[in-house]
Formats: C-alpha cells, sequence, structure tokens
C-alpha cells in the first residue's frame, strides 16, 4: 500500500501534465506514476505564490514532478507570470517576498515570453519544466510545440559561457591564495567544465539535466561536436571534484597540485574557445525589429 504522501498513477505522457493539490498532499494527476506532495502544499506553499504573483501558471518540475521525490526533497516551482505585472515581481527577489514557509522550496518566477521563448531551448530553467513539469496552477493552453528561436538559443550558450567564466576566475583566485587553495580551484575547476560542456549540449539541442557526470556530459556533446573529444578525455576524470572536496572526510583523495590546475584551466580555455566558434550571432531577423527601427529610413 501506498503511504499516505503518494499518489499511484500510471506512467505520464512527455510534455507537461495537469495536476491540483486536493488537500495539500495528494492530487490528480493525468497519467503520472507517483507523485509526492508535502504536507500543506495549497495553503503552505502554492496560495502564497499565486497571491503574490497572480502568475498565468504554476509548474511543479524536478524530483517532485519525475515521482523521484522522498519526504524531504525540495518543491521547485516555475512561475509564469504575464505582461500586466510589475517587472519586480518576475525577477528572483520575488521568491523570497512569495515564500515565507519553512518548507524546502525553489520559486523561479519567469515573464511568459521568456517562457514562451525559451522553452524550446535545452538545458534552460523553462525547458526542464516544459519537458518534466506538472501544471499545479493555470492551464495547459497556448503549450504547443515550437521551433527553436536561433536568438533565444544563442543567448543561452552565451550564458552558460558568462558562468562558466565565472567559475574560471575563482580557479584563479583560489589559486592565488598564500597558501593556494587548491581544493577550491579544483571544484570551480569542474564547474566550469561541466557549464561549458552543457553548453555544447544546448547548442546541439540536447538535454544534460542535473547531471554532474562530465564523462556522460562529454560523450554526448562530443557526438554533436567531434573536435572536443580531445578535450572531452582530458577531463573526464574531474567529476568527483564536485563534491569530494566539500566536506570534512579522512578519505578524500590528494588535492590535485597546481600543474593539473593549469592543465584544467588549458581545458576551459580551449573549451570556451571552441564554443564560441560554434556559437556565432545569428542576423536578426528584420521581422523581429522594433516597430521604429523597422519604419526608419
Amino acid at each position: 500500500m501506498p503511504s499516505k504522501d503518494v499518489l499511484i498513477l500510471k506512467r505520464p505522457p512527455p510534455g507537461p501534465r495537469v495536476a491540483r493539490p486536493e488537500d495539500g498532499r495528494h492530487g490528480r494527476l493525468e497519467g503520472c506514476t507517483r507523485l509526492v506532495w508535502p504536507r500543506g502544499f495549497r495553503g503552505i506553499l502554492l496560495d502564497p505564490v499565486v497571491q503574490y504573483f497572480s502568475p498565468q501558471r504554476v509548474i511543479l518540475f524536478g524530483l517532485r514532478a519525475r515521482g523521484d521525490a522522498t519526504r524531504g526533497s525540495d518543491v521547485d516551482l516555475l512561475v509564469i507570470c504575464g505582461r500586466r505585472h510589475a517587472p519586480r515581481k518576475a525577477d528572483l527577489a520575488g521568491r523570497y517576498e512569495a515564500h515565507r514557509s519553512r518548507r524546502a522550496a525553489d520559486v523561479f518566477p519567469i515573464r511568459a515570453e521568456t517562457f514562451e521563448r525559451e522553452r524550446a531551448i535545452a538545458n534552460t530553467l523553462a525547458a526542464e519544466a516544459d519537458a518534466g513539469g506538472i501544471v499545479v496552477y493555470g492551464s495547459l493552453m497556448g503549450l504547443s510545440m515550437k521551433t527553436p528561436d536561433p536568438h533565444a538559443r544563442w543567448n543561452a550558450v552565451e550564458r552558460w559561457l558568462r558562468v562558466a567564466e565565472r567559475d574560471r576566475k575563482m580557479v584563479l583566485a583560489c589559486m592565488a591564495q598564500d597558501p593556494p587553495l587548491l581544493d577550491g580551484a579544483a571544484f570551480h575547476c569542474q564547474q566550469a567544465i561541466e557549464k561549458l560542456l552543457k553548453g555544447f549540449l544546448t547548442l546541439a539541442g540536447k538535454r544534460g539535466g542535473k547531471a554532474h557526470a562530465l564523462d556522460r556530459l562529454g560523450a554526448t556533446a562530443a557526438r554533436s561536436f567531434p573536435e572536443i573529444e580531445e578535450l572531452v578525455a582530458a577531463a573526464a576524470n574531474w567529476t568527483d571534484r564536485a563534491v569530494v572536496y566539500r566536506y570534512p572526510s579522512d578519505e578524500a583523495p590528494p588535492m590535485p597540485d597546481e600543474t593539473e590546475l593549469r592543465k584544467a584551466l588549458d581545458v576551459i580555455d580551449e573549451l570556451a574557445v571552441r564554443l564560441r566558434a560554434a556559437n556565432p550571432e545569428p542576423p536578426i531577423n528584420p521581422s523581429r525589429r522594433a516597430p521604429a527601427e523597422r519604419s526608419s529610413g
């Protein structure tokens, strides 16, 4: 028998689905394998978000939507805001005002036009929620398949490049300390490589998800970009750097020396160069320009 916090239904079809939390713990979901509502979901989590944002829809995604959650798993909510909402409500600051409970939850506001533009772009938050999320407020109206916008995809890859560059700078900052913070530098090397590989996957239209395994991410990326195979092989053993030095342990492997870190930086730099080369900014479609710009001249 399932526990009171678990609803067993049939396997879900691809794409967003609709569920409605009934008593704060259970929901009706057309085609879900296993849905775990946290206790008090509606009153503690969903209602404050809806009251604050007045959204078009709210999508539950992540572990809860996939049916892999435990009682302590976070709740991830993508809140799709309409054009009439104040700009400050559709930014990350809004999540803290909208969520005041002690329940572990992440609220991600996104403008409706941004959601529509990015949900066809692999490895964006909109795409992750669109592919496997559950609509817990609002309807599925308007959620049809669309062709990826070249500029939206270019922007998504540029974001991966920017966050990877921040990790690269953190590596240099850690190595500049006296004595060098080799464990911190190793962590940020892994993070930079992971983000660059996800940039390649985004460009190829392939999902990377929350995977951190550089060998798997790299192998998938290299199938579309064989020119990075050698770089992927050089970074394949860096996966454990994402977690191995983050917590005290008597069994942690020896820290990498500065020579190994410099080699990792070379891989990061070369991956970034090749990703930029593979992602030239597309020309602007005249139909997308502002009306004043189209009518000038």
